[in-house]
């Protein structure tokens, strides 16, 4: 029986229409780039797929906050691993290096 495909059974197995509804209001949102949205890339090159357009590219003054907040970034992560030096156990949970959703060179 489970190899018989009837209208009806196709009918019966799709979502309810909230639920259709919702999936497809989530999926739009999500989908869609926030009109402040930015993206950073360091080089013309690194946007290979072009998916930036000048709106969504970020402004020079933003580029430079970028460049400095990378700076501390990497102060921070010398900072960490000199505090480490000669311990058995490195204590890096909050290491740049560790913390796959920042801004690194």
């Amino acid at each position: 029986q489970d190899d018989v495909i009837t209208m009806k059974r196709i009918m019966d197995s799709l979502p309810t229409k909230n639920v259709a509804l919702t999936t497809m209001v989530i999926t739009e949102v999500l989908g869609n780039f926030s009109p402040i949205e930015r993206f950073y890339v360091e080089t013309k090159a690194e946007n290979r797929q072009g998916y930036l357009g000048e709106n969504l590219a970020v402004s020079l003054e933003q580029e430079g906050h970028i460049k400095d907040m990378v700076k501390e970034m990497e102060k921070l992560r010398d900072k960490i691993a000199d505090r480490n030096k000669g311990k058995s156990l490195a204590y890096d949970v909050l290491s740049p290096n560790n913390i796959p959703i920042t801004t690194q060179t």
